[in-house]
């Protein structure tokens, strides 16, 4: 098997545990950054990059939430840093 195709995901309901909010916070980042992998009535399934992009945010606002520490632990991610750019760019093409 190609090691591309394997890929880590977690649950919309993972995350949020992980992070500290509820799954409807979680929910309302996903429908804002990646409307496409919303489908009522199926489970959202986030890869490393879309938990990151959406912790970014969340650290952004840290006061509204709690802290985002594990889910670097968890999704194996040492270079946070190295997103930013990455988010940023995502937040100029929104």
């Amino acid at each position: 098997m190609n090691e591309l195709s394997i890929e880590k995901t977690m649950t919309v309901k993972e995350v949020a545990k992980i992070l500290n909010v509820t799954p409807k916070t979680i929910r309302k980042y996903v429908k804002i950054f990646f409307p496409d992998l919303m489908e009522h009535g199926k489970h959202t399934y986030l890869n490393e990059y879309h938990v990151t992009v959406v912790k970014m945010d969340m650290q952004r606002n840290q006061h509204l939430f709690g802290h985002c520490n594990e889910v670097d632990k968890i999704l194996n991610y040492n270079n946070i840093n190295q997103s930013v750019s990455v988010n940023k760019s995502i937040k100029e093409l929104l």
